[in-house]
């Protein structure tokens, strides 16, 4: 799918248009595909949204969800995880869309969801719960937490608006996707050594080519170096990176 997308890097029309109808063919028979990669386009069929595996957590449920320049053809990760994720729809509110994605922690602990705003390529809710479509238009069913019984817990209904607004029930999880571009070409990225963080395996590495390449941080090391998602975990040596928001 990667080299699918870079494709659109081309200034041939008629290229684009069939790149373009190949990844809305793929989007469509991959449709119901839980395991699969999973394809979306944004409203306005200006970014590509999709989600792959990274063979981590929970019977390797684990998911990272990439985002697409259809113009430019260029693709970064916007959320990794090593829980489930799903790209459940887009919302519309005050003109603007967000992306709604849920977390579901492989059974153990209590799932999570996140709003991402397309147009300012950020998320703006990650919240404790579990969030659901209701018979009614723009009115969604949250619940938190479980009972004896491992069940959730409802705690009423929201609306876009509430969402948009942080307004209560929400249990709001203060943790927010940080990035960093790459400094300089040829960037490598080594691969973890063990289940520890901050320990690379130096023989073991891939080379971002372009400087400036987006890559999610996961966390800094007491070296200055980062552990990152760049096509899968990875480490960057001290000053490779500069973070962004």
């Amino acid at each position: 799918m990667s080299t699918l997308i870079a494709a659109l890097k081309t200034r041939d029309k008629r290229l684009r248009s069939l790149v373009v109808e190949a990844i809305d063919e793929i989007r469509v028979n991959s449709m119901g595909s839980a395991e699969g990669t999973v394809l979306l386009f944004d409203p306005f069929r200006k970014y590509l949204f999709r989600k792959d595996g990274t063979g981590c957590g929970y019977e390797n449920e684990g998911r990272t969800i990439f985002v697409s320049e259809l113009d430019s053809g260029k693709s970064f990760p916007i959320l990794a995880s090593c829980n489930y994720l799903t790209l459940a729809k887009f919302l519309e509110y005050g003109g603007k869309y967000y992306l709604l994605i849920a977390e579901v922690n492989g059974g153990a602990g209590n799932p999570s969801f996140w709003l991402y705003d397309v147009k300012a390529n950020e998320y703006v809710i990650h919240a404790e719960g579990e969030i659901s479509d209701t018979k009614e238009s723009g009115v969604f069913s949250y619940a938190y937490s479980y009972d004896e019984h491992d069940a959730l817990i409802p705690a009423g209904k929201v609306t876009i608006k509430n969402l948009i607004n942080r307004e209560s029930p929400l249990r709001l999880i203060p943790m927010q996707p940080m990035h960093g571009l790459t400094l300089r070409k040829n960037t490598k990225v080594f691969r973890p050594s063990n289940l520890e963080t901050c320990q690379p395996d130096t023989d073991s590495f891939e080379i971002i080519r372009n400087a400036g390449t987006r890559v999610l941080v996961i966390s800094k090391c007491e070296d200055g170096s980062y552990e990152i998602y760049y096509k899968g975990a990875g480490h960057v040596r001290k000053g490779s990176l500069k973070p962004t928001k």
